[in-house]
């Protein structure tokens, strides 16, 4: 993860930004932003499959890790004017548990706007 970041850091770093524009980086969240391996080694340990129900309460007890590179290329992002925004197919059940994970991490733009 940390190569995709740092390549990435250096695009956004290298790129010439035009004043009166907007920019912004949308990512996805779950492995990508958040480590999720630990819901999938109780996956394994109990040898079950996927289920909502599990996931939601997985998801509920923001315990997911920032990936490695994560929170610097974000950060960074943001520093340089970007918006982040993130995105996931957790249901909306779970967006306030989602957004506090992301902020345990001290990621920007974790709200309800950036979210999704």
């Amino acid at each position: 993860m940390h190569q995709a970041f740092n390549i990435a850091a250096l695009k956004l770093k290298e790129m010439k930004l035009e004043k009166g524009f907007k920019y912004a980086v949308i990512t996805d969240i779950d492995e990508t932003v958040l480590d999720n391996s630990p819901y999938s080694a109780m996956q394994i340990k109990k040898d079950v499959d996927f289920n909502s129900k599990d996931w939601i309460t997985w998801g509920k007890l923001e315990k997911a890790k920032a990936l490695p590179g994560a929170v610097e290329f974000f950060t960074l992002a943001d520093s340089l004017g970007f918006s982040v925004f993130y995105i996931s197919n957790r249901s909306n059940e779970q967006l306030q548990e989602t957004i506090n994970n992301l902020k345990k991490w001290q990621l920007p733009n974790c709200d309800a706007k950036h979210v999704f």
